[in-house]
Order: C-alpha cells, then structure tokens, then sequence
C-alpha cells in the first residue's frame, strides 16, 4: 500500500513521511493478518496522511479525522489533535473522578500504538465478512465495533486494551447518565462529539461481550453475525 502526502508546508511533509517511514512495516504486517484471518481481499490504494485542515475542512467536513472507501484512507497522524477530539467529548460531562481519570488517560497515555490502531480499524472495515446491505440497514454498530476490536488486539499491548475497554465503559455510562440510552441502530446518526463516540464505545464493549460469551472466539461472532447483526438481540 501506498502513502500519499497532502501537507501545506515542509514541516508536515518530513513528520508524515517520517511516521510512514517508521510503520509502513508493522502495517504490512497488519494487513497480511487480515488478508488470511479476517478476508481483506482488496485495500484502499494508498493512506492520505494529512493535517487536521485538509481531512476535515478542505476534502471533507467528516469531523472525525479518519475515514475510508475503495480508493483512499484519510488519516491524522497527530498525537495532539487525537488528543484534542478524545478530550472534546468530555465537555458533555458534569466533573467527576471519573472525567478525571479519562482525562488523564488521554493527556498522558496516549500515544502512537493508539495511531496505528485507528489506521488499523478503517483497513478492517474492507474485510468480506462485511456487506454494504447489513451496514446501512441497522449493522453498521457491528461492523464499528468489531474493526474497533480487531485493531485494538493487534496494535496495542495487553495492558493498553485492557484499558482501552475500561475507558470506553466508563465513557459509555458517563453518556447515559448525562443522557439517555441511545438504541445501537441509531449507530451514525449524530454529529455531536459526545454521542458520536459514545456510538463506537458501547459497539466495541458490545462486541467484546458477544467475544466473552463464545469462548473469546472472535472469529465465532463475526462468522455468525456480521451479515446478520440483528440476531445478536435475539441471543441476549
């Protein structure tokens, strides 16, 4: 796969090709796993990476900095406007130790395995096991929380994931005690910060739990309701 350099200055030009330079080897090595385990039969032709400006205000108003289709993916290779997105749906929230406790998470440990894993779940989208039909007809939670899943097992450590789920429960509690339960078919249909990552958090632990309750055998959910998510609910 090749990568694509949308910049606006030298500076951004020599920070992204370093980063390429830096990861083109453990991506290949990513998406030779989801060719034989997950079906990626065919790949975006090359990774945009650009700044903050150029994803979401010039090629797009996608106001996450990350997305995909058939030809390109667009990606934000900076630590500090992930940072900055993460921390933004906080301001939904009353204070808390709980705020707190993410804040720190966000402020201090994040770092470039958590980059890698967003480039890492917009390649997992292009697996076969997945259908445009079952996505725009109420799977699209699935699909989310199952890429979210196969990426973060990949790039992030043990002890990273295992936080990783704790912070998106806590966020996901943190939004309906704020808000309201939001029904997992709605998945998508808001462009507030707070609600759209609340989406993508309660489908990864969603999709985590489905894992829990087949063995931890991923590949035992996917292959049973990645056509058909609407089945999970019958088995709840």
């Amino acid at each position: 796969m090749e990568f694509v350099f949308a910049v606006q200055n030298e500076t951004e030009l020599n920070r992204y090709m370093q980063f390429a330079n830096q990861y083109k080897n453990v991506l290949s090595a990513y998406l030779d796993l989801l060719e034989i385990k997950y079906e990626v039969k065919e790949v975006p032709r090359c990774i945009v990476l650009t700044s903050e400006k150029i994803a979401t205000e010039l090629i797009s108003e996608i106001p996450v900095p990350a997305y995909t289709n058939d030809y390109r993916i667009v990606f934000v290779p900076e630590l500090n406007v992930w940072r900055r997105q993460y921390l933004h749906q906080l301001d939904a929230y009353a204070d808390s130790i709980q705020k707190d406790e993410i804040r720190a998470f966000y402020e201090e440990r994040l770092n470039e395995r958590h980059l890698l894993q967003i480039i890492g779940h917009e390649l997992a989208h292009h697996s076969n096991f997945f259908s445009d039909d079952a996505y725009e007809n109420g799977g699209a939670w699935f699909e989310e929380g199952m890429v979210e899943y196969i990426s973060s097992k990949f790039f992030l450590s043990d002890n990273e994931f295992e936080e990783q789920v704790k912070i998106s429960r806590t966020l996901m509690h943190l939004y309906e005690q704020t808000h309201s339960y939001r029904p997992m078919t709605l998945f998508g249909d808001s462009n507030d910060s707070a609600t759209i990552y609340y989406d993508y958090w309660r489908a990864f632990t969603k999709i985590i739990e489905l894992i829990h309750r087949s063995n931890n055998d991923e590949m035992a959910v996917l292959t049973r309701y990645a056509n058909n998510p609407g089945q999970v609910f019958k088995n709840f």
